[in-house]
C-alpha cells in the first residue's frame, strides 16, 4: 500500500477490503470495525448450536474465543478478535449500533404518485437483523417503496453466481449469497433455502391483477431490485 512516498505491507483489513472488492471475501465474513465480541449474544448462539445436536451445556467446552472464531462468529483483525457482519446480524445484541451497520435497516417509504419525485406520504424502518433476513453490503440498505402503481423493494448486492433473473422467477436451483445467514435462518425455520419464494410471488401477482413481477439485477452497481405492479402498466 502507497502511504506518502512510502510503500509498505497491508493491514489485515486492507486486505479483506481488497479481497472481498474482487469477490475473494465473502460480504457476511467481513469483520464489523468499532464492534467487540462483548457486543455478541452468547444465549442466542448457544440456541442456535443445540437444535443441531451440540451438547453446550455439559463440560468440556471449546474455549469460547476459539469457538465462535471456528464457527464464523468473529475473526482475527490486526491481532485481535472482531464480530463478523454474520455474527453481528445473527448473534448481535444490537447489531445496528456499531457505525459500519448503523444503516442495516430496512427503509420504508409511501410515495403519492409514480416516482420518488412526488410526494412522501409515509415513512419508517423495519430492524433488519435475522428476524427479517437481511443479504446485506456493509453501508448500504434494503429499500422498500410504494408507489401509486406499483411496489419496489431494492436490495444491495447482486443475484448470487451468476443466477438470471429468468431463472430466479422461474425458481431455478435456488443459490444463497450469504451461506452462513442462510443456513442460520433454515436452523431457525425461518426460511426453506428451496428457491419457493419468487415462484409464490409470480403465482400470487398472476392471481391478483395478471401481472408479472420484473426482475433487475444491476451488476455494475450491485442491486437487485425486484417490482409488483399495483395495476396493470399502460403501454
Amino acid at each position: 500500500m502507497r502511504r506518502g512516498r512510502s510503500s509498505v505491507e497491508a493491514s489485515s483489513s486492507e486486505l479483506r477490503e481488497l479481497f472481498n472488492r474482487f469477490g475473494f471475501v465473502l460480504t457476511e465474513e467481513q469483520v464489523v470495525l468499532g464492534s467487540t465480541v462483548e457486543n455478541l449474544d452468547l444465549g442466542v448462539f448457544r440456541d442456535f448450536l443445540e437444535p443441531q445436536g451440540l451438547e453446550v451445556r455439559s463440560e468440556p467446552q471449546p474455549a469460547l474465543e476459539q469457538d465462535i472464531l471456528n464457527r464464523g462468529l468473529a475473526a482475527e483483525d490486526d491481532g485481535k478478535l472482531v464480530p463478523t457482519l454474520y455474527g453481528l446480524l445473527c448473534f448481535g445484541r444490537n447489531p445496528q449500533s456499531p457505525p459500519p451497520t448503523s444503516n442495516a435497516w430496512i427503509e420504508c417509504v409511501a410515495y403519492k404518485g409514480l416516482d420518488r419525485a412526488d410526494e412522501v406520504i409515509l415513512t419508517g424502518k423495519a430492524r433488519s437483523a435475522y428476524r427479517n433476513k437481511l443479504q446485506a453490503i456493509v453501508g448500504s440498505k434494503v429499500l422498500f417503496e410504494v408507489f401509486a402503481d406499483c411496489v419496489v423493494i431494492t436490495s444491495p448486492g447482486e443475484l448470487p453466481n451468476c443466477l438470471r433473473e429468468e431463472s430466479a422467477l422461474a425458481g431455478g436451483h435456488p443459490r444463497s449469497r450469504n451461506e452462513l445467514m442462510a443456513n442460520f435462518l433454515l436452523v431457525r425455520g425461518l426460511m426453506e433455502k428451496r428457491g419457493r419464494g419468487l415462484p409464490i410471488v409470480r403465482r400470487e401477482m398472476i392471481t391478483f391483477n395478471g401481472t408479472e413481477p420484473s426482475l433487475c439485477n444491476e451488476r455494475l452497481e450491485r442491486y437487485v431490485r425486484l417490482t409488483l405492479w399495483r395495476r396493470k402498466p399502460t403501454a
